[in-house]
């Protein structure tokens, strides 16, 4: 295991050994490729899988390697990890109907853009292809299992819906009730993933959920608290979050399940609804006499019944 550091852009001749290794200097990596600037990265060399080095394997059509261009030795994989990288990035670009770009893969990922373009285009990723070998071992049907297991749930809305995504468009508040916590989590999370357009920049949603991000793929620009550690604890680290929310950039704020710990806020968060579009989820929701004596922003409500989602605009 190697702790690496570079200096942008710099290169060295393949199979050269590590140079320096101080927080300050370059580090470089044995197969020449250096890590980022500013960043720290561990690199684990698997030379069991002949990827370390061999350059050549990433001109090739497939990326089996071996210890001699006339045969392949086991276990080979026939796809770089690049390859794998710039398959999935095709896929999700046809999933969405769009092409992605780097910058948008960098925030589903958390990942910076020069990163991104380095996985898909020179890092052999070893470890991803010991999974993909491993992986391999499993009969389809178990496989398939395996990885539906260890993925989460990504809440869309139907696509040819824009009535939900259209109430978020403006100022005003909107209360979600009815139902249990997986339909109002996932319903709160169709609608912030709905916000953000791909390869768009900034943030566009902002808020909190009690909800760990355990089922569903937590959205870009919210805090997940875990609430069952108590109303206090929510209570506390909801209110060293709020400043930052309400003065956030970010045109809807979002907040499922902790209006009641938020009594010292509401008269901020309602404010906000006069510039903000901001979404409400409980299991019962607030006085709406109440609120609308409040604020003079429109007020929907969106509520589960009987399995059913019934629509109301202010």
């Amino acid at each position: 295991m190697l702790l690496l550091k570079r200096t942008a852009g710099q290169l060295i001749e393949p199979h050269a050994q590590v140079k320096h290794c101080h927080l300050r200097e370059t580090c470089f990596l044995s197969n020449g490729i250096c890590t980022p600037a500013g960043r720290l990265w561990r690199l684990q060399l698997f030379d069991h899988f002949g990827i370390v080095g061999k350059h050549e394997t990433m001109k090739r059509k497939h990326g089996f390697s071996g210890t001699s261009s006339h045969h392949i030795s086991g276990p080979a994989y026939p796809f770089p990890g690049p390859r794998l990288l710039q398959d999935l990035h095709r896929e999700l670009s046809a999933e969405l109907g769009q092409p992605l770009t780097y910058d948008h893969l960098g925030k589903m990922t958390g990942e910076y853009r020069g990163s991104i373009h380095r996985w898909c285009h020179t890092i052999t990723h070893p470890l991803l292809i010991a999974f993909m070998c491993l992986l391999e071992y499993l009969p389809p049907v178990r496989r398939q299992a395996f990885i539906d297991s260890h993925c989460r749930l990504y809440p869309q809305l139907p696509k040819d819906d824009k009535q939900l995504v259209n109430l978020l468009g403006q100022p005003g508040l909107t209360l979600i009730s009815g139902g249990d916590d997986d339909r109002r989590c996932h319903l709160v999370g169709a609608l912030g993933h709905a916000c953000q357009p791909p390869g768009g920049k900034g943030d566009f949603v902002a808020g909190i959920d009690i909800h760990l991000p355990i089922r569903f793929v937590p959205v870009k620009g919210m805090a997940y608290i875990d609430g069952a550690l108590g109303s206090g604890h929510v209570s506390q680290v909801a209110a060293e979050l709020m400043p930052k929310l309400l003065t956030s950039a970010a045109p809807v704020l979002i907040f499922n399940g902790l209006w009641g710990c938020l009594a010292a806020w509401h008269q901020d968060i309602l404010r906000a609804a006069q510039r903000k579009q901001v979404v409400l989820a409980e299991q019962r929701p607030p006085n709406l006499a109440e609120l609308k004596s409040s604020i003079k922003a429109p007020i929907n409500t969106i509520t589960w019944s009987a399995g059913t989602l019934i629509i109301e605009r202010g």
